[in-house]
């Protein structure tokens, strides 16, 4: 149970709390932190929160055409703000509720690294990297990375999505049980290119996999190819994807759902049919 809340007014503030204490956590929306586990861990473990409010991490800026996003941009500031990716936008606006969306933030939402994030695939579909500050200072590193080799003790500062995302085909999926919940399978994918010749995709999927996830083979697959028979795409995907059994879905639902979504996806982002 939380015990105390700490509002430190500068980065190295933060940083020191938490360092100072291995029973914090950093708290934004508190829209993870109230789920069952955060991140993997009974919330009973924590007893000081720090609360991140007053720490400049509010702002979405552009420059040479790259955007770099706060963490504590609130998932509804994604759909209303100028400057955000439209396809960010869009996973941004199929989040459950709009209360939701106006308490949680981009930052904590990537940050409990779960399997029902539909940010996360995006974010990875666009090649962002992940700015992060801990004792030994600040630095951007691969989000790709970071939700691979997670650094629970740093903490989010901002998202940096390069310049060239204005040029990609994109595609937003995403499947539940119902308008209010969250997803079964979500992705997130860009290419250039088109269905006669793809150039360079980025497929992401999440839900069907513990966190979200590159599908790296299937993207060299796809490089310098034309697109595929939705047949090709299912049993490439089939062959990539290890899903589990759980209270969502069984594992072989899953990795049918997300070759039908990447499948849709990439005949969206090439306006192809068929």
């Amino acid at each position: 149970m939380i015990q105390e809340f700490h509002h430190p007014t500068s980065i190295a503030e933060a940083v020191r709390l938490r360092q100072a204490s291995p029973a914090s956590l950093y708290f934004a929306g508190g829209t993870e932190i109230n789920s069952i586990t955060w991140p993997s861990r009974p919330v009973g473990e924590f007893v000081t929160a720090i609360l991140l409010d007053r720490l400049p991490l509010g702002d979405v800026t552009t420059a040479d055409g790259a955007v770099t996003i706060g963490a504590n941009v609130t998932i509804q500031e994604l759909v209303d703000r100028p400057g955000v990716p439209p396809m960010l936008a869009t996973a941004a606006s199929q989040f459950s509720s709009r209360s939701v969306r106006h308490m949680g933030t981009v930052g904590g939402n990537i940050a409990s690294n779960g399997s029902c994030s539909n940010l996360a695939p995006v974010l990875l579909a666009l090649d962002a990297s992940v700015e992060l500050a801990d004792a030994a200072g600040q630095r951007f590193v691969p989000l790709v990375d970071y939700l691979e080799h997670q650094d629970r003790e740093a903490l989010i500062l901002a998202f940096r999505i390069p310049n060239g995302w204005q040029s990609r085909r994109w595609a937003v999926q995403k499947h539940c049980r119902t308008a209010i919940d969250v997803p079964i399978v979500a992705i997130g994918l860009t290419c250039g290119g088109n269905a006669q010749r793809i150039e360079q995709p980025i497929i992401a999927l999440n839900g069907a996999v513990p966190h979200a996830t590159r599908l790296t083979a299937l993207e060299q697959r796809l490089h310098g190819q034309p697109l595929p028979s939705r047949d090709e795409v299912d049993d490439l995907v089939r062959q990539l994807v290890q899903s589990a059994d759980d209270l969502r879905g069984s594992a072989a639902f899953k990795r049918h759902l997300a070759a039908v979504m990447i499948s849709d996806g990439l005949r969206e982002a090439l306006d192809a049919k068929g």
